[in-house]
């Protein structure tokens, strides 16, 4: 619903759309001009500093005393999407169809910025609300709605700038992510507040004042946390712990749909290489990483009391035919297990799995598969699935020949967390797996480490398995990479990535990289992980703060939408020659 003239944010009427839009262009070009910056400080440019000049452009918008109209949000939407249209263009790597996907994707996420530069002026201009303030609403509920709408996207946040410099993220412990995009904003504000706005030096005081109060408090809670546990771990040494020597696969193979069966096996046989290496290492490795869906032989199984469909056979009566397959997926899982004995090595082995039921229905799942070479097994199944890439919504209504429905395969969705248990000298430490853009999702995170904890399997490291072979090797693995380090510091936990096509990785809980395969190669990356007391799962601010932001945030703009109209703008005072005698 808009008001008169179309105009939804502004508090005061505006022109014709074609003037205001000439009249505007220096908001636009502001509006430009953070965006470029905001990429610049991302990877792969990485100039991480600019972030904080970002919001500093944005002063000039929030502070603008003429509102904007329709057509004004709409020219910032236009900006915005070419934004992410040169972020996100890895979308279009793996088909031809998914540069569809990246168009629709990208017009979708267009839609925030505008959101945060709207919910600030409502709030700041509408209902009074200090600019600082309204600015950290805006922030936290634009940023909650992009990482919950449509399943939740949360590459090329802002704080993802400073994922290399693990001082500046500490506050991600008890704000999450969130927290460290805020204190940048803040930042960034108070700059551009001390920069832009004519006020008296008091008030210049003020805000320089903050501004390093700001910067002040985050390098003393950053400097203090790295202090913190370099110490645990130098602590957990001197009394004797052994750490866990764990070695992580990566290969630098990329492809495109439809992968085809040669290349799948070629990938499989050079991992077996790999894992084959890495056990005859000396020390040998107490645990083998494999990427998501690097392992090319499916994995069957059937549920309790399941069966396998029967296909018919005349030789064969139903029941027969039930035994006979039975008997060869036990053969085949002693196979593998035969495999892993050789190894004398516990492996995660990233899969496809088929679980039958009672009815002889097939479930189909991407998994991480836990072996150890005494037999045991333990299946962790993918639960936060890609739209478009692994499942498509309403699939059943669609025709069979709709490119996507063909392109896309079919997965199902896993019903929880998993702890694989890994024993060590008599010790046993939980691994939680998680798999490919899931470890994007921290809230999943956060709420596999209290299920698992709540059934006394409290994790000590995250694994996380992916396969971004799709994308060419480009900024997206940058920016995954990134992910990974904010989930570390965010759960205080190790963090593990076995990738193909990226970075493996080894991330302590303060969040450095310790070790980090190369680009485009192939190789075994090492971590001799430390074991230190998982801390047990507890709500922080950062839980709650983004989700009240955007009530708050979505409150303010619905009442624009519906009420905006009733504010109409003050009549021009009536001027008075003063030549005239009054």
């Amino acid at each position: 619903m808009t008001g008169r003239n179309g105009n939804i944010f502004g508090v005061v009427n505006v022109k014709s759309p074609l003037k205001s839009c000439f009249d505007r262009f220096p908001a636009y070009g502001w509006f430009l001009l953070s965006l470029v910056l905001y990429w610049l400080a991302l990877p792969p440019v990485n100039c991480c500093w600019l972030a904080f000049s970002v919001p500093v452009c944005w002063v000039k918008i929030w502070k603008r005393e003429e509102s904007f109209s329709s057509w004004d949000y709409l020219l910032f939407w236009g900006i915005s999407v070419g934004f992410w249209m040169s972020e996100i263009i890895w979308v279009s790597y793996p088909h031809a169809a998914t540069i569809l996907g990246w168009l629709a994707l990208s017009c979708y996420l267009g839609i925030y910025f505008p959101l945060l530069i709207g919910v600030t002026r409502i709030l700041n201009r509408r209902f009074r609300v200090p600019l600082i303030l309204a600015v950290l609403i805006g922030f936290l509920a634009s940023e909650w709605g992009r990482n919950h709408g449509l399943g939740g996207f949360s590459f090329a946040s802002l704080e993802h700038a400073f994922y290399r410099h693990p001082l500046w993220i500490q506050l991600a412990d008890i704000l999450n992510e969130y927290g460290v995009g805020g204190m940048i904003l803040l930042v960034g504000t108070l700059a551009g507040l001390l920069i832009w706005e004519p006020c008296g030096f008091r008030k210049k005081s003020i805000y320089l004042t903050s501004l390093v109060l700001v910067l002040v408090g985050t390098v003393i809670y950053g400097n203090r946390q790295l202090a913190y546990w370099r110490d645990q771990e130098e602590t957990a040494l001197k009394q004797g712990t052994v750490p866990i020597r764990i070695a992580i696969l990566q290969n630098a193979r990329t492809f495109s749909f439809p992968v085809p069966m040669s290349l799948n096996t070629q990938i499989h046989q050079e991992y077996e290489k790999l894992s084959n290496r890495a056990s005859r290492e000396a020390p040998p490795p107490d645990l083998i990483i494999w990427p998501e869906s690097c392992f090319g032989d499916t994995w069957f199984d059937l549920y309790s009391g399941g069966a396998v469909p029967f296909s018919g056979s005349e030789s064969l009566s139903r029941e027969q035919w039930q035994e006979a397959s039975k008997v060869r997926i036990d053969e085949y899982h002693q196979k593998i297990l035969r495999w892993v004995q050789n190894l004398k090595t516990p492996v995660i082995l990233g899969l496809i799995s088929i679980l039958g039921d009672s009815e002889g229905n097939q479930d189909v799942f991407n998994s991480a598969l836990f072996l150890t070479p005494d037999g045991e097994q333990k299946r962790y199944d993918k639960v936060h699935l890609v739209m478009f890439g692994e499942y498509v919504p309403l699939v059943e209504y669609l025709p069979d020949w709709f490119p996507l429905k063909t392109l896309c395969s079919s997965v199902d969705f896993g019903k929880g967390p998993i702890g694989f248990p890994l024993r060590v000298q008599n010790n046993t430490y939980y691994i939680s797996p998680n798999i490919c853009f899931e470890s994007t999702v921290a809230r999943l995170l956060k709420k596999q480490i209290r299920e698992l904890a709540a059934k006394e399997e409290n994790p000590s490291i995250l694994v996380n398995l992916s396969n971004d072979g799709w994308f060419r090797e480009g900024m997206q693995i940058d920016g995954h990479l990134a992910t990974h380090v904010f989930r570390a510091v965010e759960n205080r936990r190790t963090v593990l990535s076995a990738t193909h096509g990226g970075f493996s990785v080894w991330i302590d809980p303060a969040g450095r990289i310790r070790q980090q395969g190369a680009r485009n190669s192939t190789e075994i990356v090492w971590a001799d992980v430390v074991p230190l007391p998982p801390p047990e799962p507890v709500f922080h601010p950062g839980d709650w703060l983004p989700g009240l932001s955007a009530a708050l945030g979505g409150m303010a703009l619905v009442f624009q939408l519906l009420f905006g109209w009733f504010f109409r703008k003050k009549k021009a005072p009536i001027l008075v020659d003063p030549t005239e005698p009054r």
